[in-house]
């Protein structure tokens, strides 16, 4: 397959066709869906794509998860974004944050969200419950974006890997993943944004599928 679509060997991708044919099929081949994960290793696989496409990866994945649902893998779609605003919708939080919004600075409204959105105590639990109560056989994790930065990809992702560790997950991220010498792999929000060092996830750009 022609990868001229990988961005700094692997580090993120344009956003388009060769993508979807590359994330096809080394989904369906051995090492996720086929169950070939080394023991130890937390079932995370992370897809770095250009920030730019952002727009253009929503339907990306939704095609992705309609064509390999088809084969009779059910799939379950965490959105990250989706999910906080139900939260905050089914909590009745919505209609006062709106209006604290145009009254609060950024800096003391970004601390409320973060606050009403505690990952340990309100998202994570949330995602749990989604888990167990939904069949599945794989997990697309997307939605980073939109949540950025009241919602940490690192932390985010850390606690994850409690509750995430029975069906393979696929991370979608907009930014690079990144090796930086001799101090491990790192996320890259947006590709600018460096956060904490993270390493439990296998970057599918480096994988091959059956194809």
């Amino acid at each position: 397959m022609d990868q001229d679509f990988l961005v700094d060997g692997g580090e993120m991708a344009r956003v388009g066709p060769k993508l979807f044919d590359l994330l096809k099929a080394v989904i369906t081949g051995p090492r996720i869906l086929g169950g070939d994960t080394p023991g130890n290793d937390v079932p995370f696989f992370l897809c770095p794509y250009e920030p730019e496409g952002e727009a253009a990866m929503q339907p990306l994945i939704s095609d992705l998860a309609t064509e390999i649902g088809a084969t009779g893998t059910r799939i379950l779609t965490l959105d990250l974004y989706r999910i906080a605003i139900d939260l905050l919708h089914r909590t009745g939080r919505w209609d006062r944050l709106l209006s604290r919004e145009t009254r609060d600075d950024k800096v003391r409204f970004l601390t409320l969200l973060q606050s009403t959105l505690n990952e340990e105590e309100v998202l994570v639990p949330e995602i749990r419950d989604l888990v167990a109560r939904t069949p599945h056989e794989l997990i697309f994790l997307t939605g980073f974006a939109p949540v950025f930065p009241m919602i940490r990809s690192y932390t985010i992702l850390s606690r994850l890997q409690s509750v995430l560790k029975e069906a393979p997950t696929v991370i979608f991220f907009p930014g690079r993943y990144t090796q930086d010498g001799d101090t491990g792999f790192s996320l890259k929000m947006l590709g600018l944004l460096r956060e904490r060092n993270y390493y439990r996830a296998h970057n599918i750009l480096h994988m091959r599928g059956t194809a």
